[in-house]
């Protein structure tokens, strides 16, 4: 808030919980109103609302230990399995090579779980029904035709 100078124009709070902070940002976005803060992903929340990520500075480790002054530091995500996988199966560690995903798409499914209250089952085929241009990159033709086959 300080760095950016962001209490200037906005009302600094500490909402106490995830499901305060949650409440915080629908309020605001029913009513049309502005809401700056941080929030993470995925989660439904990011999934449901059309949030805009502020601008910032490229991490550095200088900025951040000096104010913040930076974005947040990128959290990297690796894929790793046991070596003797490769031997035992090849099929799991094909569809890993390939598996690809980002957060907002794990928001989406996660908003699609919020706002329809379903179960993971119920997203899942939510997610395989209706992300066919993403999913069937990950797995040989021949599977993608049974999920096809199986989820109708």
């Amino acid at each position: 808030m300080e760095t950016f100078k962001l209490s200037e124009k906005f009302n600094y709070f500490r909402p106490g919980s995830d499901s305060a902070l949650a409440a915080s940002i629908t309020k605001a976005v029913e009513k049309g109103e502005p809401w700056v803060g941080y929030y993470w992903e995925p989660t439904w929340i990011m999934g449901k609302y059309d949030m805009t990520l502020l601008e910032a500075p490229e991490y550095s480790d200088e900025k951040w230990d000096e104010n913040f002054g930076c974005a947040f530091p990128a959290v990297k995500v690796t894929i790793a399995v046991n070596n003797k996988m490769p031997e035992t199966a090849p099929d799991v560690v094909e569809f890993l090579k390939k598996y690809k995903t980002s957060s907002s798409l794990t928001s989406e499914a996660l908003a699609y779980m919020q706002d329809n209250n379903v179960d993971t089952d119920a997203a899942a085929k939510w997610f395989l029904q209706n992300k066919e241009d993403i999913w069937t990159k990950w797995v040989p033709a021949d599977v993608a035709e049974k999920v096809k086959t199986a989820i109708q």
